[in-house]
């Protein structure tokens, strides 16, 4: 007789469920947890970053208090120009807002007199932590009087010829520079005068005088002049005024005639800075006409590759008020440039891209000036329109501008 089995139902032994549920639940409270944690740390630097992004602005005000204070009070553009600026200051407690706060130090730099820095450190604070930015700003303020003499080319701080296999000709005047250093390329100055308190590296040919730290004796430090800027605004000091690069280059391509563009002058004014680039090629003009001066405010002055080979053309109008004057740096030309007057940057001269440039007048760079650009310079002193522009006096001009990220 077969025996049947009978099978005990199964009873789960106690403590299992319990475990169970005791273990879901801990990785239900770590993933809590870690969401929490990540919660929060995300709402601490979102948190951080506005606190941050406010400090920036803040240091941005305290730079633009240190420029107004360069422009408007008695004793801190004097001093620059002494090269005895040495000014610390901060904003009083909760300016611009509660929390907020910057301090400045102005000085002059070892470039000498007209030459400083601004120096800027915004705070944003809340409850939890507080935010610094830095941003150093580099100013200069020329000569209130003209201190060109007889300067071709005329250099606050260092002047390199990297000029590739193409020539630098200097027809009339002297070459003036803090240190002049030719690499390549050739480099003849007629009859000038090669002229520095620092040092020449390389070789000028001249049959004038070479003075030079290591050709002594060396020539006197010379400040560059200053360039009244301010004086040129949409209701003064401009016969033509462009509120922005787009507005000049709207203009340009409603007046092409035959492909070429004539500002009448004698004033001409674009502020924010000047850019050619495609837009020439685009509204099809190979040719600028200038009439007296080009001033370029609150930016610089560039040509980008993109652009087609052009020609421009400054005119003397016969007063000799004429030439390109940039409140900032000139970099980058292309094409062939006639310049019948001054080019002038408060900044820095950069001539790369192979332009072609004539210069019946002068060329002056507030601070560094290369020429590289595989492509003949000729430049040319006429003392009356070198003397026709530089009668005045000039405030501070921006440089450049840097920024640290500092936080704590």
């Amino acid at each position: 007789m077969n025996a049947m089995l009978k099978l005990k139902p199964y009873k789960p032994k106690k403590g299992y469920a319990l475990a169970t549920i005791l273990v879901l639940l801990g990785v239900v409270l770590a993933a809590a947890a870690s969401t929490i944690t990540v919660s929060t740390l995300e709402s601490k630097i979102s948190r951080s970053e506005q606190e941050g992004t406010r400090a920036y602005y803040v240091a941005e005000a305290g730079a633009e208090d240190a420029l107004w204070r360069l422009n408007h009070l008695p004793g801190y553009s004097s001093d620059l120009q002494a090269d005895t600026l040495n000014i610390s200051y901060s904003s009083p407690p909760n300016t611009p807002n509660t929390g907020q706060n910057f301090s400045v130090t102005l000085k002059n730099t070892a470039a000498g007199a007209g030459y400083g820095i601004i120096d800027v450190y915004g705070y944003s604070a809340n409850n939890t932590f507080t935010a610094q930015r830095h941003i150093t700003v580099n100013v200069y303020q020329g000569a209130p009087t003209n201190t060109v003499g007889s300067n071709a080319v005329m250099v606050g701080q260092s002047l390199d010829f990297n000029n590739g296999s193409a020539s630098t000709t200097i027809s009339s005047g002297n070459i003036y520079a803090g240190s002049i250093t030719v690499r390549n390329g050739s480099v003849n100055a007629g009859s000038g005068n090669i002229l520095s308190p620092g040092n020449l590296s390389g070789t000028v040919t001249t049959t004038g005088t070479v003075n030079t730290a290591n050709y002594p004796p060396a020539a006197p430090t010379s400040q560059v002049p200053g360039f009244n800027f301010s004086s040129y605004t949409a209701t003064s000091g401009c016969t033509s005024y462009y509120a922005s690069e787009t507005d000049f280059e709207n203009y340009a391509a409603d007046h092409v005639v035959n492909e070429t563009v004539n500002f009448a002058g004698p004033v001409t004014c674009v502020n924010g800075g000047l850019t050619f680039s495609s837009w020439l090629r685009n509204d099809n003009i190979d040719t600028i006409n200038i009439t007296g001066m080009l001033v370029i405010l609150n930016g610089s002055l560039n040509t980008l590759g993109n652009t087609r080979d052009f020609t421009l053309n400054v005119n003397d109008p016969g007063n000799g008020q004429s030439g390109i004057f940039v409140e900032g740096s000139i970099h980058n030309i292309k094409g062939t440039w006639n310049v019948n007057g001054v080019l002038y940057s408060s900044a820095d001269i950069q001539l790369s891209n192979s332009p072609a440039l004539t210069i019946n007048g002068a060329l002056i760079a507030a601070t560094t000036a290369t020429i590289n650009t595989g492509s003949p310079i000729n430049i040319s002193y006429v003392a009356s329109r070198v003397n026709a522009v530089f009668t005045g006096s000039s405030q501070p001009s921006v440089v450049n501008v840097q920024h640290w990220e500092d936080q704590y």
